[in-house]
């Protein structure tokens, strides 16, 4: 023990209590009306690139987007979004089903958008033929607009085969 002062002495005795750690102050929550994104829970991001990709861009009629990218230039490294929708707003998912090439076409598969919301009527769906087995098989090529996103091919609707588009895609 150091004594320093007169009549004043401190001794530290250790009572295999951990001493109180400092946590993050970086983390925060945002909630608020975008373009897309999940309604039912919140999701962390950790840039405003991710946020872009999870959430959607720039609205005219509200500030989240412009919150986040503030957060992340001030320097911010966790920021959970909550999407919330209008009262009037209905919560709607696009989705399109799509029928087997048989005789009598029944729908065998069902094609819908991540999480609700008009962000998805910008994207469209193409079936064509596979390129290794065109009588059993198909490619699935997802656009927005005239720009290809993703291409899936030689797939199946058939739950037994390896090219299973529920697993594939």
């Amino acid at each position: 023990m150091e004594r320093l002062h007169p009549g004043v002495y401190i001794q530290e005795i250790s009572s295999g209590v951990r001493p109180i750690e400092g946590v993050s102050t970086s983390t925060t929550a945002f909630l608020g009306k975008t373009q897309k994104g999940s309604i039912d829970r919140p999701d962390l991001v950790t840039n405003f690139t991710e946020f872009q990709s999870g959430f959607g861009d720039f609205l005219s009629d509200s500030f989240v987007a412009h919150a986040a990218l503030q957060y992340f230039n001030n320097g911010g490294k966790r920021l959970y979004i909550a999407r919330v929708l209008p009262t009037a707003q209905v919560a709607t998912t696009a989705g399109v089903g799509i029928a087997d090439r048989q005789g009598t076409p029944a729908k065998a598969l069902n094609v819908a958008a991540l999480n609700p919301g008009s962000w998805a009527n910008t994207f469209s769906i193409a079936i064509g033929n596979a390129t290794v087995d065109p009588a059993n098989q198909f490619r699935l090529t997802v656009s927005r607009g005239a720009d290809v996103i993703e291409t899936f091919d030689n797939v199946s609707v058939n739950p037994d085969a390896v090219s299973f588009v529920d697993s594939k895609v």
